[in-house]
């Protein structure tokens, strides 16, 4: 295998592993956030029924 081949190999395979991580993190914290911005609407909901 060349430099330039085995260069580019583990160029693609440091890409594609931080871009995993990063999706994973992201997938994980928006989860969270998500329910969090959910529960906030049902009750701000419940609020103005009871109004």
């Amino acid at each position: 295998m060349g430099f330039w081949s085995g260069f580019w190999t583990v160029n693609f395979i440091v890409a594609g592993s931080a871009f995993a991580g990063i999706a994973a993190v992201v997938a994980v914290r928006g989860v969270k956030d998500l329910r969090n911005m959910l529960a906030d609407l049902r009750a701000a909901q419940a609020a103005r029924r009871a109004r």
